[in-house]
């Protein structure tokens, strides 16, 4: 029997599942908004699962703080190790990347049930680089908490999506530098008229903090993926109307100095990244089932959409 207290309706939620941090957002008929997490100052829900003394599970906010006075408790930030064959020991058994992402979903999926929501109709964000295995590991883990996961978004194309939404013109090149824990994503997109396309997309791994105290290696190791992008894109650097910056604050400015000491361009930080990107993976589900319901032969299906599909239709609905 369905929960009289939850709203079963047709809106439509967007997850970033990002490497410190996760958001959910919802996208009903006064657009999109952050689900926001009661816990917390900033609204965000820790990636982090801890195993108290008297054997209960923690997760978010409670367990970043028990894991403040207990490292070992637990773990926090375990969105890298996906797909690498880790685990980790705490509370007395061996715990899986894929586990922990379960026990984070399911704390999500409270969030939403909490403001009559249903976890259905998801569009879940993952970084740019994630492989075939890292994908299907993070929609499991999603879909056993109990979310319809329509599909997956690359973090960086969400995070355009949504500044796109707040900052809407005609036309615009976009190019998405992130910078997160161990990866460096670079997505090159194109909005206009009646058109959304991604042009391209590359990025690095392995990319940690030492770099951040060697600008010459730094500078050499994001040039790499940069170049390719642009090559593949058939663009330079000074034909994008915005270069947005994603990550940490101080991976932030060091693409910033990357940017104006190689190229000459600014950068500008993106408002809010892990609002952003939940915000833009929560408009991506509300277009693709607006696309869903007017494809021919339509009979209620969850049509699933790709990003190379929305490209024809997507600016309509957001400019």
């Amino acid at each position: 029997m369905r929960d009289s207290k939850i709203r079963y309706s047709p809106d439509m939620l967007g997850i970033d599942f990002g490497y410190d941090t996760c958001c959910a957002a919802a996208f009903s008929g006064e657009g999109p908004r952050v689900l926001r997490d009661p816990e917390g100052a900033d609204g965000l829900t820790p990636a982090a699962v801890a195993v108290d003394l008297a054997g209960k599970v923690l997760v978010g906010h409670a367990a970043a703080a028990y894991l403040a006075a207990n490292p070992d408790a637990g773990v926090r930030g375990f969105l890298g190790d996906f797909g690498r064959g880790k685990s980790y020991t705490f509370g007395g058994r061996a715990w899986t990347p894929a586990e922990c992402a379960g026990e984070v979903f399911e704390h999500l999926k409270k969030l939403v049930e909490a403001q009559g929501l249903a976890p259905a109709q998801t569009i879940v964000a993952v970084p740019a680089y994630f492989t075939d295995v890292q994908r299907m590991e993070v929609k499991d883990a999603a879909q056993k908490a109990g979310f319809m996961v329509r599909q997956l978004l690359n973090r960086p194309t969400a995070a355009a999506l949504a500044h796109a939404f707040a900052h809407p013109r005609e036309r615009r090149l976009m190019l998405v530098l992130e910078w997160q824990a161990r990866s460096f994503d670079v997505t090159a997109l194109e909005m206009q008229a009646q058109r959304f396309e991604v042009l391209a997309a590359d990025g690095a791994v392995d990319l940690g903090e030492a770099l951040l105290s060697d600008p010459r290696r730094l500078a050499e190791a994001l040039d790499l993926p940069l170049c390719r992008a642009l090559r593949s894109a058939s663009r330079t650097l000074k034909t994008f109307d915005e270069v947005l910056l994603a990550g940490p604050q101080a991976r932030v400015d060091a693409l910033k100095n990357f940017l104006s000491d190689r190229y000459g361009r600014e950068g500008q930080a993106l408002e809010s990244p892990g609002e952003a990107v939940a915000l833009g993976a929560a408009i991506y589900a509300r277009i693709a089932d607006e696309l869903a319901a007017q494809a021919p032969g339509n009979k209620g299906g969850g049509c699933l959409l790709s990003v190379m599909v929305l490209a024809a239709c997507a600016a309509a609905f957001l400019f």
